[in-house]
């Protein structure tokens, strides 16, 4: 925020809860089973793949919905020359795009004008499957231990193996970036631009979602 020059924020948890998520999808396959055997394995495996937040689809369609509902009220607080800015990680890329098109399709609904100039992702889980349209200027940083590039790193938790770049982004990874994992905060902000359009909103931080909050 510092760098972008905005303190007006809003954190929303694009993992829909994390593990927790991944692991409840996966144990409702044993909910309305008689007699749990391989096959509610299976399922479970199933389930975690297609309606878990490990599904790239599930993640986009739960921001696009968030965004949609908190588009009124982030719309009506923008002062005059107002942009927002996205700054997404991890499985946040997924929802970020979501949300992003969530707050458009209630702009367009109801009449209401809304600027985005500029989106920033950070170790992007599932990258390649979400390029730029060009519509937004977006940024890349990708940590150099990330993506899957041994497994020491893996099971030190240092690296995610679906991490990619965003394909059309402009790479800002930095020399220090390279020696870093999967964790946003050890992330430079090393190319990050003072975009401009900053609010004044003196408002505290909004904080959503199962990893901030808990509502």
């Amino acid at each position: 925020m510092d760098k972008l020059g905005d303190h007006s924020a809003r954190y929303v948890d694009g993992a829909l809860g994390g593990w927790k998520n991944t692991l409840s999808t996966a144990g409702s396959a044993y909910e309305d089973a008689p007699s749990p055997g391989p096959g509610q394995i299976l399922d479970g495996i199933r389930k975690v793949f297609t309606s878990s937040n490990v599904n790239a689809k599930v993640r986009f369609e739960a921001g696009k919905a968030q965004g949609f509902k908190d588009a009124e009220s982030i719309i009506d607080n923008l002062t005059e020359g107002e942009t927002i800015k996205v700054v997404s990680h991890s499985m946040g890329i997924g929802y970020g795009r979501g949300y992003v098109a969530g707050i458009r399709d209630y702009a367009n609904t109801y009449g209401k004008k809304v600027t985005f100039s500029y989106e920033l992702d950070v170790n992007a889980f599932e990258g390649k499957n979400f390029p730029t349209t060009g519509e937004i200027p977006t940024q890349n940083k990708t940590g150099g231990k990330d993506g899957g590039k041994s497994t020491k790193q893996l099971l030190r938790g240092n690296s995610v193996p679906t991490v990619a770049p965003v394909k059309g982004a402009e790479n800002t990874t930095s020399e220090s970036d390279e020696n870093e994992g999967h964790a946003v905060k050890n992330m430079s902000v090393d190319g990050v631009p003072a975009v401009g359009g900053a609010g004044t909103s003196t408002q505290k931080p909004i904080e959503e979602g199962n990893n901030n909050s808990g509502k």
